[in-house]
């Protein structure tokens, strides 16, 4: 039989009064859920699925799956690659780290986006600015570079498996990772004492940086900080920020190194006033004098030998100098022989 309509009204208002009591608290959670309805809209958990991150693991657990090794043994937030190509960049580190999606543990925050914050030089001879065939990374907190050593573990770089070793901030590392032709004042203090060519592995980190007063203190404070670590301590391990990181940072001062720039086989019958003359177009760096934007490092006419260091303001002009007299060759305005260089002029920045 067909029922009337108020009889009809009745059963559904009597069937939307039982279920939607159920729905009522089931459909807010489904809502939320697939389009996160927060006070800021964010990325759904579709995505989310897609980048993988519901199997990354945190990131306390790469200190937990580190091996155990000779690469492994030292607990420090300095990294070494020994490598004797001197042709790997900063940028090649950064971009070995992965995309989000194909990590292994999971960054929260800026860092799912950026990724780790570190800072890699190149290990140079102290003395010469010349490439000790190393590179080092230094990151903010151990369990930071043991997520980069993992991540990056069955990668190559220019032909060479990336075995990284963690390595503590002793002597015998300390000297590659900075210079004293890094200060500024360095020409003042090279006329008073000039820096000789010994053995650098002989010679003790103190006597090496004896014209730097700024390195000396940063040395001090490192190895003061260092002493009173216990890196086998779980709050160590976990920690977000290495008491030595703040030191070491300012000991490798990434941005003078990125600024300047260090070039070999220059005239060497050049004027000192006439470099800064024929650089009129690029901004310098700004100490009292702007002579001291121009540091020799080393001239051996019996030997072929001219280094020169030149700081810029900043790393698009050193780059930019970089680009243009890399591979030229420069004529001599002498008529001596044993002034002329027979190779071109080589430059690289000091990273």
């Amino acid at each position: 039989m067909k029922i009337d309509k108020k009889a009809s009204d009745r059963l559904l208002n009597l069937l939307y009064t039982t279920t939607s009591k159920e729905v009522a608290t089931k459909v807010p959670i489904v809502t939320k859920v697939l389009y996160q309805q927060d006070d800021v809209p964010q990325k759904s958990v579709l995505d989310s699925l897609a980048e993988n991150e519901w199997k990354q693991k945190p990131i306390e657990q790469a200190v937990a799956d580190l091996p155990q090794g000779t690469l492994t043994k030292n607990r420090s937030n300095i990294l070494k690659f020994t490598c004797p190509n001197s042709l790997i960049s900063q940028y090649d580190f950064y971009n070995l780290f992965p995309i989000n999606r194909e990590r292994r543990y999971n960054l929260v925050g800026d860092l799912r986006r950026n990724g780790l914050p570190f800072s890699a030089i190149k290990g140079r001879n102290p003395l010469s600015l010349l490439h000790s065939g190393s590179y080092y990374l230094l990151f903010e907190s151990h369990k930071h570079a043991c997520v980069y050593w993992m991540e990056t573990r069955d990668k190559v770089v220019n032909g060479f498996d990336m075995k990284l070793e963690f390595v503590l901030p002793k002597e015998s590392e300390l000297k590659y990772m900075s210079s004293p032709f890094l200060d500024s004042n360095i020409n003042n203090v090279l006329k008073n004492k000039p820096i000789m060519y010994e053995s650098v592995p002989k010679t003790p980190v103190n006597m090496i940086f004896s014209s730097s007063k700024e390195k000396q203190k940063l040395l001090a404070e490192i190895k003061e900080t260092s002493s009173t670590i216990v890196r086998d301590s779980e709050s160590y391990k976990l920690s977000d920020l290495d008491p030595t990181h703040k030191p070491l940072f300012k000991f490798l001062d990434p941005k003078t190194r990125h600024s300047s720039v260090l070039v070999r086989n220059l005239p060497m019958d050049l004027s000192p006033h006439a470099l800064p003359k024929l650089l009129w177009d690029y901004d310098l760096a700004k100490p009292s004098s702007i002579n001291d934007c121009f540091t020799t490092i080393r001239l051996d006419p019996v030997n072929q030998i001219h280094l020169t260091l030149i700081r810029f303001a900043d790393h698009q002009n050193a780059r930019r100098f970089v680009r243009n007299y890399h591979g030229k060759r420069w004529r001599s305005v002498s008529a001596s022989h044993h002034k002329s260089f027979h190779s071109p002029i080589l430059c690289e920045v000091i990273s």
